[in-house]
């Protein structure tokens, strides 16, 4: 059995314990018993989680930096993004800068496609989501949409 499967059956059993919900409170509650399979998974040095926690808000902090995408109008985008090729050291571009280079541009419309894939597989049993399902379904097989894509999304930025 993997460590990934013992987790899973520690939490399926507070699951149970608990009529039918797990919160985070209760898996770290549960945790804190040196004995119990999910406590080898937490950081349980203060010191060190503490500053994994701070390194957690800096991202979120990052990621809700909004700017103006086109000006005059009241629509804003996400000023920052991160590419999977910055994941390993949790690096951030700017979107424009993103935007206006070819390849990293391609990059970002890559991912944003999985995620979309990913999104379908989670939620494809919900016969309500059909229409999307099918969008989706254009935009990833459909080069001139990609392409439309490109000219929509390189507006000048204001900070």
């Amino acid at each position: 059995m993997s460590k990934l499967d013992l987790y899973a059956a520690e939490i399926e059993k507070i699951y149970n314990d608990n009529g039918g919900l797990v919160d985070p409170a209760m898996v770290v509650e549960t945790a804190k018993d040196e004995s119990n399979p999910l406590h080898d998974y937490f950081q349980w040095d203060n010191n060190k989680a503490a500053n994994q926690y701070r390194l957690w808000q800096a991202r979120n902090l990052i990621q809700e930096i909004r700017v103006v995408k086109i000006p005059g109008q009241e629509r804003t985008i996400r000023a920052f993004v991160s590419l999977e090729r910055d994941r390993g050291n949790g690096g951030y571009r700017k979107v424009v800068d993103v935007l206006s280079n070819k390849q990293l541009h391609a990059e970002m419309l890559r991912e944003a496609l999985e995620q979309l894939e990913i999104f379908k597989r989670k939620y494809q049993d919900l016969a309500e989501l059909t229409p999307v399902f099918e969008a989706i379904k254009k935009v990833t097989h459909k080069e001139p949409v990609k392409k439309a894509c490109v000219v929509l999304m390189q507006p000048t930025l204001q900070n």
